[in-house]
Parts: structure tokens; C-alpha cells; sequence
């Protein structure tokens, strides 16, 4: 599914570069964005909405 930056959350997974990558921290950015922090990546600015998994 698809969701916007104001709709993620820590433990989410988001499509980067073809993978899915778990979301381990976020920071809120001013307009809205969020700073998505992982574990075997850099930071990476979302401003738009973006493919999501979300385990149940």
C-alpha cells in the first residue's frame, strides 16, 4: 500500500532501491516530512507518499 509521511510508522517497511527496508527511527521534518532513520542504510527524507509493508 501506499502511504504518506504523516502515515509511517518505527517497524513499517518501505521500498528503497527495489528492497523493503524496516524503518528504526523517524524524525519529523518541518512540511511534513519525515526523516527515516535503518539499520543497514543512511537516513532517507521522505516528502511524498511511498510504497509501504506494514505487519500485522
Amino acid at each position: 500500500m501506499r502511504r504518506g509521511p504523516l502515515e509511517v510508522a518505527v517497524k513499517d517497511y518501505v521500498l528503497l532501491s527495489g528492497e523493503y527496508r524496516q524503518i528504526c527511527d523517524l524524525t519529523i521534518l518541518t512540511g511534513g516530512g519525515r526523516l527515516l532513520h535503518f539499520e543497514d542504510r543512511a537516513p532517507y527524507t521522505m516528502r511524498a507518499a511511498m510504497q509501504i509493508y506494514r505487519p500485522r
